[in-house]
C-alpha cells in the first residue's frame, strides 16, 4: 500500500508541475519519491531555473520539507547517462511501482506521463484502504511494499501470543518480507503484559527462535494501560516511513473472516509512532525481551 516511485526532476521545472506531485505524495497516499539519484532534490532545484523568482522561491522553501516523501534506496547511477535511461535500467534490477517523465521514447509501460495524470490513472492509482481475507498470504500482500522500503518497523498487537499459530503464521510472513530488505535496523513487537513473564518468555524462544530467520532479531516490547490512560488496544504497523491500521489485529482469523486494512495519515502515524517509543507518556512500560533466529 506504500510504494516506491522514480519522479523525472524535469518534470517539477514549473511550480504547477511541482505542487501537484508535492500535493499527492507521502505515506499518507500510498506514494513515495525515491531519492534517485542522492542528489534528486539538486536536480530539481536547477530543473526550475526558468521559472519566475516567485515560484522558484516556492520550490524551494518545499523542497526544505520534502524529506518524509522521499525513500533512499542507495540505486546505482550514471552521471553519463540522462536521468530517465538511468530509471530504466534501476527499473530492470530492482522495480520502481512507476516511473514518471514526460517523454516515454522507448514505449516501456511502466513508464507514466505526468501531463497525463489523475487518480484514475493505473499504477499512480493507489488504494488506500480496502476489506481483504484475514490470513496471512493477504494481509502481508498489503504490506509487502512498504517493509521492503523501510528501515524500522513496529509491530503492534496488544493480544499477541506466541504459543498461538494464528499469530506465528502472519509474524513469519512479515520476516519474510523483511528478510528480503537488508536496510532493517530496528524490529519490534509491541504488545500488552497479559501473560505471565516466565510463561511468555518461555514460549517467545521456544516457539519463534526457529521461525525466525537465522540472525534475524525482533526485541518484543510489553506495555500496560496507565490509570486513566488510553487503552492499550490498536494495531497497526508502524514504519519509518508511514504506517498502516489492521483493524482486527495482527493474526490470521478463521475462513471467512474479513479486515479492514487502511493507511494512517500523516498526523495520526506520527501519533502512534510517538505512542510506541521507549519514551512515551501514552503507556506503561513493562518490560522486553530480545529473540534472535537459529
Amino acid at each position: 500500500m506504500i510504494y516506491e516511485f522514480a519522479l523525472d526532476p524535469s518534470v517539477l521545472s514549473t511550480w504547477g508541475s511541482f505542487r501537484y506531485f508535492y500535493d499527492n505524495f507521502g505515506a499518507e497516499h500510498g506514494r513515495l519519491i525515491s531519492q534517485f539519484p542522492k542528489r534528486w532534490k539538486r536536480m530539481v532545484y536547477d530543473a526550475c531555473s526558468r521559472c519566475a523568482d516567485i515560484d522558484k522561491k516556492r520550490i524551494e522553501e518545499r523542497l526544505a520539507y520534502i524529506n518524509n516523501k522521499l525513500v533512499k534506496m542507495s540505486r546505482e547511477y550514471n552521471n553519463s547517462m540522462p536521468w530517465l535511461e538511468n530509471a530504466e535500467e534501476q527499473h530492470i534490477v530492482n522495480p520502481f511501482r512507476a516511473i514518471i517523465s514526460d517523454s516515454n521514447p522507448r514505449n516501456i509501460s511502466k513508464i507514466l506521463i505526468a501531463a497525463d495524470l489523475d487518480n484514475t490513472t493505473p499504477l499512480w492509482n493507489v488504494i488506500r484502504g480496502e476489506c481483504i481475507p484475514r490470513n496471512a498470504s493477504d494481509i502481508d500482500e498489503r504490506v509487502q511494499p512498504m517493509l521492503h522500503l523501510c528501515t524500522e518497523v513496529l509491530f503492534v498487537d496488544p493480544h499477541f501470543n506466541p504459543s498461538e499459530i494464528r499469530y506465528r503464521n502472519t509474524l513469519q510472513q512479515f520476516v519474510k518480507s523483511t528478510n528480503k530488505n537488508p536496510k532493517i535496523l530496528r524490529m519490534e513487537y509491541h504488545l500488552g503484559d497479559k501473560l505471565e513473564k516466565s510463561h511468555f518468555e518461555s514460549e517467545c524462544k521456544n516457539k519463534l527462535s526457529r521461525l525466525l530467520p537465522k540472525g534475524l532479531e525482533i526485541t518484543f516490547i510489553r506495555w500496560r494501560q496507565l490509570e486513566e490512560g488510553e487503552k492499550l488496544h490498536p494495531r497497526y504497523i508502524l514504519t519509518d516511513i508511514g504506517g498502516i491500521r489492521i483493524e482486527v489485529g495482527l493474526d490470521e482469523g478463521e475462513v471467512g473472516e474479513t479486515t479492514d486494512i487502511s493507511l494512517l495519515s500523516e498526523s495520526l502515524y506520527s501519533q502512534r509512532w510517538e505512542n510506541f517509543q521507549r519514551s512515551t507518556s501514552a503507556y506503561k512500560f513493562v518490560d522486553e525481551l530480545k529473540i534472535v533466529g537459529e
